[in-house]
């Protein structure tokens, strides 16, 4: 039986969540069942010095003129003008039709999807994929008729694609807002549990180190925690440590200028061990999925101080795995670490709630089974 070829599209391959998902999705599929090639829009590629990439997987790499705006006009623009798309991505189609693939799965952002609706164009038979890793409108986050609009996008994006979320908020927004019409499944992010264990207990003597792992952004929220931690005068505060590499063109560490309980690490290669040595994540986005950073953290004994979203606050329950505070809000943010500083017994029990959490989340999925099902029934 010829083996199914199929093909992952993604944006980049930038130190996150979603390169480390699908690089072990690409490594760890079956080379006797499935022919793997992978399409990056982008040279970025730093994930692979962290997660190699199988010498069996078939890697092309593309500069793809990512469009610069995204305001509302410009999302309803390419989803109802396939011609903004067109142009740019005539190589990465010309390639799909090259490599005759049955599958074409996305893990990039929706405007992207339109790459893969112009490849169908050119091979009808060719089945689209696409695993949504965010939740496209947060709660409050627009006004009523910019969701509308946007959601109109979305569905013109989505209209053509077998769909999988990445989180139960993610699932329940596509299903909310009827932009499923294909195959649909939720398969929530995971990690191999058994990588991720403390070798040094958190205990009351622990110096406080809290942590954030993330790219560094306005929408991943390190502003607002910077100036919240600035707040804090307590003797015991300790350090803060932010992993992660910069898009901020150098604003948050000239927010940080002059403190030194404040450490940037930049990307790292050896993220457990700035885990295994810290005693409390923070988690202040404003936009998620499902993050795989967020799972490693539980994993690894923290408390989680998170914003009040509810991509979130759905894994995370207050005063159980963890803290709430209002998003954006400075001062309820510094408010949560203070209770952290004084409450470490307390903090150190919601650590152990999560971890058994992110035991029972990883414990109910199978990534490879269940995309070799989820192909079998698409195709």
């Amino acid at each position: 039986m010829s083996k199914i070829r199929i093909g992952f599209v993604v944006n980049n391959l930038v130190v996150g969540g979603v390169s480390a998902v699908l690089i072990n999705l690409c490594n760890q599929l079956n080379q006797t069942k499935y022919e793997v090639h992978l399409l990056v829009l982008s040279d970025d590629l730093e994930m692979e010095k962290i997660i190699p990439l199988s010498t069996h997987v078939n890697k092309f790499i593309f500069n793809y003129a990512f469009l610069d705006s995204y305001n509302l006009s410009s999302y309803l623009k390419s989803a109802f003008n396939q011609k903004v798309t067109s142009s740019r991505s005539a190589k990465v189609t010309a390639k799909i039709k090259e490599l005759n693939l049955d599958i074409l799965h996305f893990h990039t952002l929706p405007r992207q999807l339109v790459i893969g609706q112009l490849a169908q164009k050119e091979s009808p038979n060719l089945k689209l994929v696409f695993t949504d890793h965010l939740l496209s409108i947060s709660e409050g986050q627009y006004k009523k008729h910019q969701r509308i609009l946007l959601t109109i996008a979305l569905k013109r994006y989505y209209r053509s694609y077998h769909l999988i979320a990445v989180s139960k908020t993610v699932y329940n927004f596509i299903r909310q807002n009827s932009l499923n019409n294909k195959e649909f499944e939720l398969l929530e992010n995971s990690i191999s549990i058994n990588d991720y264990n403390r070798t040094d207990p958190i205990t009351l003597d622990t110096p406080n180190k809290f942590i954030y792992v993330s790219r560094m952004n306005h929408h991943k929220g390190q502003n607002t925690l910077i100036e919240a931690w600035e707040k804090i005068k307590h003797p015991n505060k300790g350090k803060l440590i932010l992993v992660g590499p910069d898009e901020s063109n150098g604003k948050f560490f000239e927010m940080a200028k002059g403190d030194s309980s404040i450490e940037f690490s930049g990307s790292v290669s050896n993220v457990k061990d700035y885990l295994n040595n810290s005693t409390v994540a923070i988690f202040p986005s404003q936009k998620e999925g499902l993050p795989i950073a967020l799972l490693e953290m539980m994993a690894y004994e923290f408390p989680i101080i998170c914003s009040s979203i509810p991509e979130l606050t759905s894994i995370i329950s207050d005063k159980k795995e963890g803290l709430h505070f209002m998003l954006d809000d400075i001062d309820d943010l510094a408010s949560k670490i203070i209770f952290a500083i004084k409450n470490k017994d307390k903090m150190i029990l919601m650590g152990k709630n999560a971890r058994s959490k992110v035991e029972d989340i990883c414990r109910r999925n199978e990534p490879i089974a269940f995309h070799d099902s989820f192909y079998k029934t698409i195709l």
